[in-house]
């Protein structure tokens, strides 16, 4: 795949979802005047033009028509040392793109996308929907798209004209991109695409980089739940002595993980 044509597929999923979310907000608006129901409109529909995006373009853009079947058979034996290493460099990522999100919010004067910020206070079942919703989304639809779209697609078949730095720098900018609507989350996001091209080109396994997607997305929705201890205690300890050896201890434990994949996967 030339370079180009990576981003115009990407750009396409982005259209696609932007076309689609247009498509189903104008029954939404005959519900403002409900706020639990727009509310849970506005998070159904969002979800469901998310997954769509990728099932129209996986269908009709890359011709992919799986045989089911097949596809829920997983081949050869998971790797539980890859696994246990790749929980590992969740960890580490997240220790160490702390202060990289940190860092950006000093630009919180530039828009961006916050969803549920403001509006009226909701029913709990609202709430309860949309925490359901939000965990089908980021945790379980994210990462299987995510993965299929700029790994298993994106990332390999740059691989087939270009060297592997070059496919990874450019799949990692392509998965940045649509996450432009959490302009902080660019940095973290072309970090995170640059560990999966790597767990995913050595372990010839997809589902390596699903777990990675998946543990650190669940890890964010939980953080979001019940985290408030931890983000209260990097509010007071933000940039100091202990704050910035976690950062050091995250990297290290990212780069161990890293070196004992490829090593795991060549010995197999």
């Amino acid at each position: 795949m030339r370079i180009g044509k990576s981003f115009l597929f990407t750009f396409l999923l982005l259209l696609i979802n932007a076309a689609l979310i247009l498509l189903f907000s104008f029954p939404g608006k005959l519900l403002k005047s409900y706020p639990d129901l727009s509310r849970i409109y506005e998070g159904g529909i969002t979800t469901l033009c998310y997954l769509l995006s990728y099932v129209l373009m996986f269908y009709f853009v890359f011709k992919w028509k799986p045989d089911l079947k097949s596809r829920f058979k997983i081949p050869g034996r998971i790797n539980g040392s890859i696994l246990f290493f790749t929980l590992l460099i969740m960890l580490g990522l997240r220790l160490v793109q702390k202060p990289i999100s940190e860092i950006l919010l000093i630009f919180d004067f530039l828009p961006q996308y916050t969803p549920g910020k403001h509006g009226p206070k909701l029913e709990s079942s609202t709430y309860d929907f949309l925490i359901i919703n939000g965990f089908i989304t980021s945790v379980l639809i994210a990462p299987l798209g995510e993965e299929l779209f700029f790994r298993k697609y994106v990332f390999k078949k740059l691989l087939e004209k270009h060297s592997f730095a070059v496919a990874t720098l450019v799949s990692s900018l392509c998965f940045m991109l649509i996450h432009i609507p959490k302009w902080t989350n660019l940095l973290p996001t072309f970090i995170f695409g640059i560990v999966a091209c790597y767990i995913y080109h050595y372990t010839k396994r997809l589902i390596y980089p699903v777990f990675l997607h998946l543990s650190g997305n669940l890890l964010v929705f939980l953080m979001g739940l019940y985290g408030s201890p931890v983000s209260n205690w990097y509010r007071e300890n933000a940039f100091n002595g202990t704050y910035w050896l976690l950062v050091v201890a995250g990297f290290g434990i990212g780069l161990f993980g890293l070196l004992s994949i490829r090593k795991a996967a060549l010995d197999t």
